[in-house]
């Protein structure tokens, strides 16, 4: 795929506002998600005999985890460690909270008090009845209303978690690709300010003796002098002068253009910058790692990775 074509894929996506409605409402859905999925599973830690604030650490760890494992996901280079990491640690965290959702429902769903709050201290007593009593609710003469209701139950509890974890990957997605297309828009050069022209003066010309003629010269254009770019290493502070005189001279009309050359020139020199370095020659957040895939297409990779041609040997 090519920059442009990418550019303008990026730059058909969503629109301002469509984003700003995504945003407020997959954010309200995910805290809903996330409150109801954390009570949930405080109430089942609570069915186990964890008493006080220590219940709420179970919510934290499951749900919080799915979260973290989401944003290494969506955000992490296609193909790394990071993306690979995220991918299983999100999927782990949400079938655990969904499975301790769908527990808290089973056991709130048993015959007696429908709620552990004040009777964490029987501890591994109140379990067992609990346990006793869906049983015995099961197995009775009204056995399968009670496993089609026990089944309704635990579906409205697996929702919640589903939720935020569905509703957290959307956000990140939208926000990600508001920032693809913010790298993608063409970099726009300050106008230039027309100086006016002087009024020239009238002065007496000297007698000059008449020179001989002469073959008139050719017309040559006339205009500014293009700047020719020198291939510049130097890791400079993004805004200083340095920074903005490379980055000016640069070809390319996006950022995405100047760095492909920039790193094309690189590892043709032998060298191999890491890709926040790479970012800053631009100013760009997380541009190296998309550049860095799209030389790869057209077979442009960093000296590490190009594939050594045969020695011969002489015999």
């Amino acid at each position: 795929m090519t920059a442009a074509r990418t550019a303008a894929t990026i730059t058909a996506g969503m629109s301002p506002w469509a984003r700003r409605t995504v945003y407020i409402a997959a954010g309200a859905l995910f805290l809903a998600g996330l409150g109801m999925s954390g009570y949930y599973l405080t109430m089942l830690a609570m069915w186990l005999g964890v008493s006080g604030w220590v219940a709420w650490l179970l919510p934290v760890a499951l749900d919080a985890g799915a979260v973290v494992g989401v944003v290494m996901w969506v955000t992490g280079e296609q193909g790394s460690d990071i993306e690979r990491y995220g991918r299983t640690l999100a999927r782990q965290m949400i079938a655990a909270s969904i499975v301790g959702n769908a527990l808290d429902r089973a056991l709130t769903f048993a015959p007696g008090p429908t709620s552990p709050i004040g009777l964490e201290n029987r501890g591994l007593e109140l379990l067992l009845d609990r346990t006793r009593a869906l049983f015995d609710l099961l197995t009775g003469p009204d056995a399968v209303a009670a496993w089609a209701l026990l089944v309704i139950s635990m579906a409205v509890g697996i929702v919640f978690p589903v939720l935020a974890y569905r509703m957290a990957h959307a956000l990140i997605l939208v926000r990600k690709e508001a920032d693809a297309a913010r790298l993608a828009a063409p970099v726009t050069a300050p106008a230039a300010v027309e100086a006016e022209p002087e009024t020239p003066t009238a002065t007496p010309e000297p007698d000059i003796a008449p020179e001989p003629a002469t073959a008139p010269e050719p017309d040559v254009a006339t205009g500014p002098i293009p700047r020719v770019y020198v291939h510049d290493s130097a890791d400079y502070e993004p805004g200083s002068p340095a920074w903005q005189a490379r980055y000016d001279a640069l070809p390319g009309d996006t950022k995405v253009a100047k760095l492909e050359h920039w790193l094309t020139e690189e590892w043709a020199l032998g060298n191999e910058p890491v890709l926040l370095t790479a970012d800053r020659v631009v100013g760009g957040n997380r541009t190296a790692s998309g550049v860095k895939r799209r030389l790869a297409d057209r077979g442009i990779v960093p000296p590490s990775e190009r594939t050594a041609e045969p020695q011969l040997t002489t015999v």
